[in-house]
């Protein structure tokens, strides 16, 4: 039980697990603590814990994850008392451990902001190259064409030393094309950022306020990229369907949403279908009718774990040097 504890970096490893039968106590007890917080971050009622079929609370390797979701609680209850004490009872082998100084902030702990600037600033010294681009693509902002040319170069080299950099950034770029055009199949840049399932996915969150039909087309991608890479949880995948309902039901409230759009989405989801049922036991078939695939996607949704809604953020300008500090990018 102490290897697994510290071995199992979320309890959907558990509850997911294909190895333990569904009354298993293990699966039961990890349930209830993706139950817990749902509850705890949604601001619904929690689920009673006086389960007997769970494991012990001494031997559980859930009990970590209970206490971070009761410091949770204490924060949102403003009781910070409670939530540092809780937050000193992190077991030191437990994934929660690392949240520590997370906690440490929210309790008032001073930060040091030049940190980010720092590690930017002594980036921009030692690659030259990368300090000239981004001077460049301030200039190039202003002209679709040249930002393009400019982001496809300027990537790869900012990807050699921060993957997380050439995220953001090229989310920063996708943003501003978005703003005057639609984004295209062209502007997903697998090559610049790992993973053609990124590349579609930062695309489409690009897209949804200006274009969400285009929005919903590069999600689809992504979808069907992880899916076909097997790099996504069942969880994972519950959510990304349960997006694209939204992405629909977005699309068709701007009358956005054409044959030609759903005829696509359908082609998608049943090229991903037999791959999708593996990390999915229950989902439906895909529906013939391609009238019906908002239902489908929003009853897949909910096929697995209950999952949040898409938090659709305000956008804000940010100037270049401020983008290891972009966090749309990982919403």
């Amino acid at each position: 039980m102490e290897k697994l504890t510290g071995a199992v970096v979320h309890p959907a490893q558990i509850a997911d697990s294909t190895h333990l039968s569904d009354d298993d106590a293990l699966k039961i007890s990890a349930r209830a603590v993706l139950e817990d917080f749902e509850a705890v971050t949604n601001g619904m009622k929690r689920p009673d814990s006086d389960d007997e079929s769970t494991v012990d609370n001494q031997s559980d390797p859930m009990s970590s994850w209970r206490i971070l979701i009761n410091a949770i609680a204490a924060f949102y209850q403003n009781d910070i008392t409670a939530m540092k004490i809780l937050v000193r009872s992190f077991p030191c082998n437990s994934p929660a451990a690392v949240l520590r100084n997370v906690f440490e902030i929210l309790a008032g702990k001073p930060t040091n902001p030049d940190a980010a600037d720092r590690f930017a600033n002594s980036l921009l010294v030692r690659r030259k190259e990368l300090s000239d681009g981004l001077d460049l693509l301030e200039e190039a902002a202003l002209y679709s064409e040249q930002l393009r040319n400019e982001i496809s170069r300027y990537l790869p080299a900012l990807a050699q030393e921060s993957i997380e950099g050439s995220k953001r950034l090229y989310y920063w770029a996708m943003e501003h094309l978005a703003e005057d055009e639609p984004l295209t199949e062209l502007d997903e840049l697998s090559v610049s950022v790992p993973g053609a399932g990124e590349a579609s996915r930062i695309c489409a969150l690009a897209s949804i306020r200006y274009d969400p039909d285009r929005a919903l087309l590069a999600w689809m991608r992504s979808l069907h990229s992880v899916i076909t890479e097997r790099s996504i949880t069942s969880s994972e995948a519950t959510a990304r369907l349960m997006i694209a309902g939204e992405l629909m039901e977005s699309a068709k409230r701007n009358e956005l949403l054409t044959g030609e759009i759903i005829s696509s989405v359908a082609a998608s989801l049943k090229s991903s279908y037999t791959m999708m049922e593996t990390l999915l036991p229950a989902l439906p078939p895909v529906p013939t009718d391609p009238e019906d695939l908002y239902n489908w996607l929003i009853q897949a949704g909910k096929a697995d774990l209950p999952v949040n809604k898409l938090v659709k953020q305000r956008k804000r300008k940010v100037k270049t040097r401020e983008l290891f500090l972009f966090d749309e990018v990982s919403s």
